[in-house]
């Protein structure tokens, strides 16, 4: 449902999209990335 209403609002609209996946999946792994360190400095 999300991407067909992304394809009627058109191309703007689906960049903003993208944009919005692309920062939420950076911030994702950055605090995956956080969480591991500690684990790797207790080894």
């Amino acid at each position: 449902m999300t991407i067909t209403m992304a394809m009627m609002l058109g191309d703007s609209n689906s960049d903003a999209l993208a944009t919005t996946i692309v920062t939420t999946v950076a911030t994702v792994l950055s605090q995956l990335r956080l969480s591991i360190v500690p684990l790797q400095l207790r080894w």
